[in-house]
C-alpha cells in the first residue's frame, strides 16, 4: 500500500530508511497514500498526532502532526511573501531560465535540494525538481467556491492536487497557480512531495 519506490527513501516493513547518499535528495516515485502514510509515520516517531486514518486516508486537521500541503498552504508558500497575483513564479515574474529551476530536462534527473536559490520563505524547489503531492483532492471549479480562509479542498474526488513542475516539465508547470492532477495510485518518476507541520 505505500508504494514508496525511489531510491532516496524506503520502507523495510518498520521504518522508513534514507539511501545512502541521498539525505538531501528529494523523494519522488512515491503514490499519494505513501506519502501520506510518511506523515503519519513522521508524526509517529515525533510523538504527535498522526493526520491520516490509514484505511480511508482522510486527513484530520486536529492536533499537531505533519502532513500534505493544502493547495492553497502550497500556493502560499510557493509565493515566497509575494503576495502580487501577479508573480508568476517563486522568484518572481521574469521567465525561467535553467538558472532558477530545475525543469524542461535542463538537467535529465533530480538534483540535491538547495542546488537553486530558495524563495522568499527560504523554501527550495518550490518550482521544478520534482512535483508535490498536495492534500486536496483535485476539482477543476472548487477555485470559484472555496472558503476564503484556509481552504481545505473538496472532500473527495478522483484525483489528488499536483503542484510545481518537475524536471521534466516546460516552464509553464512552474507557475505558482498552476494546477496539476495525478491518480493518488500513480507513481511517477518526477512526482513527490514535501510535509508540513501543523497545529
Amino acid at each position: 500500500m505505500c508504494h514508496l519506490l525511489s531510491g532516496s527513501l524506503s520502507h523495510n516493513g518498520t521504518v522508513f530508511v534514507i539511501a545512502p547518499g541521498k539525505d538531501n535528495h528529494p523523494m519522488g516515485l512515491s503514490t499519494w497514500h505513501g506519502a501520506a502514510l510518511y506523515c503519519n509515520y513522521l508524526s509517529t516517531i515525533n510523538g504527535r498526532t498522526p493526520p491520516y486514518d490509514e484505511t480511508t486516508f482522510a486527513c484530520t486537521f486536529q492536533g499537531y502532526g505533519f502532513r500534505l500541503p493544502t493547495e492553497a498552504e502550497w500556493e502560499y508558500a510557493s509565493r515566497g511573501g509575494e503576495h502580487n497575483p501577479y508573480y508568476l513564479y517563486p522568484w518572481g515574474s521574469n521567465s525561467a531560465t535553467s538558472a532558477d529551476a530545475n525543469y524542461d530536462l535542463n538537467v535529465g534527473t533530480a538534483v540535491d535540494v538547495g542546488s537553486y536559490a530558495a524563495n522568499g520563505y527560504g523554501l527550495y524547489d518550490m518550482a521544478g525538481n520534482v512535483e508535490e503531492w498536495c492534500n486536496d483532492w483535485f476539482d477543476g471549479s472548487y477555485y470559484s467556491s472555496l472558503p476564503v480562509t484556509n481552504p481545505v479542498g473538496p472532500g473527495g474526488g478522483q484525483y489528488r492536487v499536483v503542484r510545481g513542475g518537475g524536471y521534466s516539465n516546460a516552464a509553464i508547470f512552474l507557475r505558482c497557480a498552476d494546477r496539476d492532477l495525478n491518480s493518488p495510485s500513480g507513481v511517477i518518476v518526477t512526482l513527490g512531495f514535501r510535509v508540513v507541520a501543523f497545529q
